[in-house]
């Protein structure tokens, strides 16, 4: 289109928030192509921005859904755009929803969605809003994952896919921009047409300048950003992708230089993808360049899974879908199959087999954790792997004999470490110069870093010890803690004159070849020798500890629904009741665990021994408790078990995981998302008993029973 029709369209104008022809978004035609049948939406809001808003919901949705927004470009249709870019082919494979909003000719005569002008770019007006009560919409009509909402467009709607990141960065996780602009690179309908030929350039500080101030309270993470630009684009220049990278690497703290870069992707010279990561090494912009292509969306149509999508004028066939490579980036595609093998294995574990089921003719390329190598198997649908010292994903990625390339299953590997922690000093004892202590760490990374508590130093070696328990903690290389562990510094007993001392239970002292226990009652003279003591001779009388027992009525038949009582039974009198549903004396069978839980009387004599008898209680579930049932797969582990503090929860999906605790009564106690497929749930505050913890992926529901001790 020349300068002069443009100088036409833009006199036609006849609000200022109308572009009538603009370069950047041109008529769109479509060869009478058709699409999976979207659901329009009369009311949505205020909607004052007055567009038209449709939905596409595939079939067999069983839990909450990732949300994808797709916004057209110019002249176009929901529908034009359903069909060209294949979205809904991918949502009826992967299982989340596609909203389209559409612009109305009463907006912008050429249906463009008015990225550039002042009100509809900016936070809670305009078209802005409009889209994002079409948000909030799916949230209160369908069950959304409110962590996987992502928006993408083309072209007028890719401008206005920047619109959204940059106006509300807590709602979209990532967005995908195909031929499109930076946040607020014009701000009227003049100012579109230098941006679009590529004029308006600014620093990256300036650029992530004008993102942050849309939301000055905001300080949350922004929006990671995937850019799909054809290098022959004559309608918006390629100097725009630049800008893009500038603005949504600032904000997202990495810099603008490229981390990693394939100048063949996936095998075809004409993609070239560069990743920026930000400054945790972790990536935030990829950027797939097209070489040769022209103004639109890159596709490679088909039937295979990767494939997708209808030619049109801005529509284009590259042997790239540019959809497809979207969804991964937002990560929503599901695992086409699992991978059977370990999620857990120990350090340097060696001959550890993984697998997929076998499909005739077909070849599968898979990968493993830096360090990991494949011994044998790589082509086939079973390798066998010999670990290293890292975690990471197996992958695997099948081309069946017609050529199809199928979906990249993964799986997550923990490699867990195997070090051990011992004292190597002989036992501490504090006598007239304080104690030391000496530990020796093996496994891991070295070298170490040793805790001390109370307090000792950080050295392997913790000198001037008063008595005392000591724990040290010893952190490796790689900044995992691989051991806790608790030594004792003794006090010597200083025995002088003639005394009465107790020997408790399990106590012995041993003199020569005398050795005296507290079973009987001994009056005698004798020399303590033992490491600790300082060297006295004294006469002792050897007392034995008062004898207890415990026997509790009615205990063998209690349900969780039973009242709380008193317990009765220890003898003699004056101890104490400890156990599972027990506090000041009384037992609470709704707190205790499920079947047998121990009963122990403790009771303290006049020579201070403890001694302990013990009863058993039966408690059991009298109600449904509607807890889900227990799902025998190895989708997902807990450990440890039981836990006193914290349990580590491990999946094999990539996109994270939720979780859900109940009481044994069947009471919901908490519910947490995790968006990455291994975390730490802290329990410490819970009461000892038994709990049911359903961790949900997108593969389903697994009900682990956890211990609280």
């Amino acid at each position: 289109m020349t300068n002069n029709y443009l100088s036409k369209s833009i006199k036609k104008l006849n609000v200022p928030k109308t572009i009538n022809g603009l370069m950047l978004f041109l008529l769109i035609t479509v060869n009478g192509l058709s699409q999976s049948t979207l659901t329009p939406v009369s009311s949505f809001g205020s909607n004052p921005g007055s567009l038209n808003m449709y939905y596409y919901v595939p079939s067999g949705i069983t839990q909450s859904s990732s949300l994808v927004l797709a916004l057209h470009g110019c002249t176009q249709t929901a529908s034009i755009y359903a069909t060209q870019s294949g979205w809904n082919k991918l949502a009826d494979r992967h299982k989340f929803i596609v909203v389209y909003p559409e612009q109305v000719t009463a907006n912008n005569s050429s249906k463009c969605f008015n990225w550039f002008d002042a009100t509809d770019q900016s936070r809670d007006q305009g078209e802005a809003l409009s889209i994002r009560q079409m948000v909030d919409y799916m949230k209160s009509h369908y069950a959304i994952d409110t962590t996987k909402i992502f928006i993408t467009g083309l072209s007028a709607g890719a401008g206005m896919t920047s619109v959204m990141l940059a106006d509300y960065p807590e709602i979209f996780n990532k967005g995908a921009i195909m031929a499109g602009l930076s946040y607020k690179a014009a701000t009227s309908s003049s100012t579109a047409i230098s941006a679009m030929y590529g004029f308006v350039t600014k620093t990256a500080t300036a650029w992530g300048d004008l993102v942050r101030n849309e939301n000055p309270s905001y300080s949350g993470s922004f929006p990671h950003v995937a850019i799909f630009h054809g290098t022959s684009d004559a309608t918006v220049s390629i100097t725009n992708a630049t800008e893009l990278i500038k603005q949504w690497t600032n904000v997202n703290n990495a810099d603008q230089t490229a981390d990693a870069t394939n100048n063949s992707f996936q095998g075809n010279s004409s993609i070239q993808q560069t990743i920026y990561n930000d400054n945790n090494n972790v990536p935030v912009v990829y950027y797939y360049k097209i070489t040769g292509m022209a103004h639109g969306i890159s596709l490679d149509t088909g039937s295979c899974p990767r494939q997708g999508g209808a030619t049109g004028t801005y529509a284009i066939e590259e042997n790239f879908h540019s959809t497809y490579w979207a969804a991964y980036f937002f990560g929503i595609l599901i695992n086409p199959y699992s991978i059977a093998g370990a999620i857990q294995v120990t350090q340097n574990a060696t001959n550890v087999t993984y697998s997929v089921v076998n499909s005739s003719g077909s070849s599968y390329a898979w990968t493993v954790p830096s360090g990991a190598t494949i011994i044998s198997g790589q082509g086939t649908n079973s390798i066998v792997v010999n670990f290293g010292t890292s975690s990471g994903y197996i992958t695997v990625q099948e081309t069946s004999g017609a050529g199809c390339i199928n979906d990249i299953a993964s799986l997550y590997v923990t490699v867990q470490y195997n070090v051990a922690v011992s004292q190597t000093s002989s036992i501490a004892c504090h006598g007239a110069a304080t104690a030391t202590l000496s530990v020796t760490a093996t496994g891991g990374v070295a070298p170490y870093t040793y805790s001390w508590s109370p307090s000792g130093g950080t050295a392997s070696i913790a000198t001037g010890l008063s008595a005392g328990v000591y724990t040290v903690t010893v952190t490796d290389n790689a900044s995992v803690v691989v051991s806790s562990s608790s030594f004792t510094v003794n006090e010597p007993t200083l025995i002088s004159g003639n005394q009465t001392i107790a020997l408790c239970a399990g106590q012995t002292i041993t003199v020569g070849s005398h050795t005296y226990s507290a079973t009987n009652t001994y009056v005698d003279t004798l020399t303590a020798t033992n490491s600790c003591d300082s060297v006295l001779t004294t006469h002792l009388t050897l007392h034995a500890l008062t004898p207890t027992s415990l026997s509790i009525a009615g205990n063998d038949s209690l349900c969780t629904s039973d009242g709380v009582f008193t317990l009765s039974g220890g003898s003699p009198s004056g101890g104490t009741y400890s156990g599972s549903g027990i506090s000041s004396g009384n037992f609470n069978p709704a707190t205790a665990s499920i079947g047998w839980n121990v009963a122990t009387y403790t009771i303290t004599d006049g020579n201070n021994c403890t001694n302990t008898a013990h009863d058993s209680l039966y408690v059991k579930n009298c109600m449904t408790t509607g807890i889900a049932s227990l799902d025998n797969s190895k989708s997902s582990i807990v450990y440890p078990n039981p836990a006193t503090d914290a349990v580590t929860i491990t999946t094999n999906d990539i996109s994270g995981f939720k979780v859900e605790l109940y009481n044994s009564l069947g009471t919901l106690l908490l519910i947490k998302e995790f968006n990455t497929p291994v975390a730490k749930l802290d329990i410490h505050t819970l009461h000892s008993g038994l709990y049911m913890l359903n961790v949900k992926t997108q593969h389903g529901m697994i009900t682990h029973r956890v211990m609280k001790q």
